[in-house]
């Protein structure tokens, strides 16, 4: 028997709205999604009683709620997805959250059939919640997450979703032993976190929407956990980015609020990052001047940085300058965002394949813009070249928009 929910109940009072205003709402803001729903007070009532929309309703919900109520309103606060462990001794459930992180799922979606891809086995020893991980283990962890940062710019997300998935099985899966997650082994969940924010980006490389929401929502509530705001702020951050990209700006302003508010406890690379992120919604909502603001905001930062070797505290130039011509491209200034574009693609180190043939669509898109139909096919051209390797989805999803939009 469903169990009641309550929390949507209390919100929906919150927020003043009869079922049947909602169901309005919710039939109103999935039309633009093209979404065709029929939702009136019955089936809003069916949701009280404990039954489950799919999505993206409770992602909609959620950004209504978010607008109406002026705070970031998330599926687990609606009582549409599991609630967050009380404490860091429930960390556990956190990992285990991790979409795909089950002992016989450690494969790639793409390749069922095949036996999955198995990493050196990197568990600390039994008792080892009740000390403090050596240096050394740091270190090594460390240089996990600088491998799978430049695997991933090499050879995109399809090629490292498989080995992500066996390395956290192997480091913290359910099977042949429990994952690190003592007081003494904050950097354990640090490193879990990180892992699943790279994880996610996998996910996302192959439009696996809500497998990587899943992963980002596990990698932020783990940083929360563990007190690392840095890691926090970026996962928030990118679930803003995957509710902006849906449509949903509503939640992606929700999450970026939270984001900017984590942020300012974090370097200012990370700082810079959330910024860049501000500057796209505030162009989504057609907020130039605040835009523009925030991507001087950005700028700003990016000179205090020295340097190092943490990858989670790196937000180059070009990427900036990617962010840069996108935005501008949004608020609908062509030649500025040429020369931003121009700029990325001139900073981005060549190995840096991923990054590249996104910048090559946003190309596509820009010269689509101005009518340039030559150069339009020779960015989209040499951007399908590439994706041959990296074989993204999301790329490929692209590639085939522009490709009919220019047909037009």
């Amino acid at each position: 028997m469903a169990t009641p929910n309550d929390a949507l109940l209390s919100l929906i009072r919150e927020a003043g709205w009869t079922y049947e205003a909602l169901a309005r709402r919710v039939n109103a803001d999935a039309r633009r999604h093209q979404l065709g729903t029929t939702y009136d007070r019955t089936t809003v009532a069916h949701w009280i009683r404990g039954s489950r929309p799919r999505r993206p309703v409770p992602e909609l919900l959620c950004g209504l709620f978010t607008q109406r109520l002026g705070r970031l309103i998330t599926p687990a606060e609606l009582g549409l997805a599991d609630g967050r462990p009380a404490g860091l001794k429930d960390a556990a459930s956190l990992i285990a959250a991790i979409p795909g992180l089950e002992a016989s799922s450690v494969r790639s979606g793409s390749h069922s059939e095949e036996a999955p891809t198995r990493v050196p086995e990197q568990r600390a020893h039994p008792d080892s919640e009740d000390r403090a991980v050596p240096a050394a283990h740091e270190q090594v962890w460390r240089g996990a997450e600088r491998f799978f940062v430049q695997q991933t710019g090499a050879l995109g997300g399809r090629h490292t979703e498989p080995v992500l998935l066996a390395y956290l099985q192997s480091t913290f899966g359910p099977a042949g032993g429990a994952p690190v997650v003592g007081t003494e082994s904050r950097a354990g969940l640090v490193h879990a976190a990180r892992t699943a924010v790279l994880l996610a980006g996998s996910y996302a490389d192959a439009c696996r929407t809500q497998e990587a929401e899943g992963a980002l929502s596990a990698a932020e509530a783990l940083a929360d956990h563990a007190q690392d705001r840095p890691v926090q702020a970026i996962a928030l951050r990118q679930l803003s980015e995957s509710a902006l990209l849906q449509g949903m700006v509503p939640l992606a302003s929700g999450y970026l609020d939270r984001a900017l508010e984590v942020s300012r406890h974090a370097p200012n690379p990370v700082r810079a990052y959330v910024a860049a992120q501000a500057a796209r919604v505030c162009a989504a909502r057609r907020e130039r001047p605040a835009a523009l603001e925030w991507l001087e905001t950005a700028s700003r930062l990016l000179p205090h940085y020295t340097g190092g070797e943490d990858p989670f505290a790196v937000y180059s130039a070009a990427s900036l300058h990617y962010q840069r011509a996108a935005v501008l491209l949004r608020l609908g200034e062509t030649g500025e965002a040429h020369e931003a574009l121009t700029a990325s693609l001139e900073e981005r180190p060549a190995q840096e394949s991923r990054a590249v043939l996104f910048s090559l669509l946003l190309k596509g898109r820009l010269c689509h813009v101005e009518g340039r139909r030559e150069e339009l096919s020779v960015a989209v051209d040499a951007a399908e070249r590439m994706n041959v390797a990296i074989a993204s989805v999301s790329a490929a999803r692209e590639i085939a928009r522009i490709r009919s939009a220019q047909q037009v």
